[in-house]
């Protein structure tokens, strides 16, 4: 940790944060298949089709601004 610390001018506790925040986002960003029963994939089709950001002026602008991964 010492090195590490040295590496990254980093105290240790922003580094390990750091750290678990990186890797819970790969975990977050790494679900991108998941399974439905065909009523649960109607359901779902459907609720895509309605596109609920497009009236939701927070949901606009919490999608508009910059991700923590890029």
């Amino acid at each position: 940790m010492n090195e590490l610390h040295k590496i990254s001018s980093a105290k240790h506790e922003c580094f390990i944060l750091d750290a678990a925040c990186q890797k819970a986002e790969e975990l977050v960003l790494d679900k991108r298949m998941f399974m439905l029963d065909d009523s649960a994939f109607d359901s779902f089709e459907i609720a895509l089709e309605a596109n609920p950001a497009r009236g939701n002026r927070c949901l606009q602008k919490l999608l508009a601004r910059p991700k923590r991964w890029n």
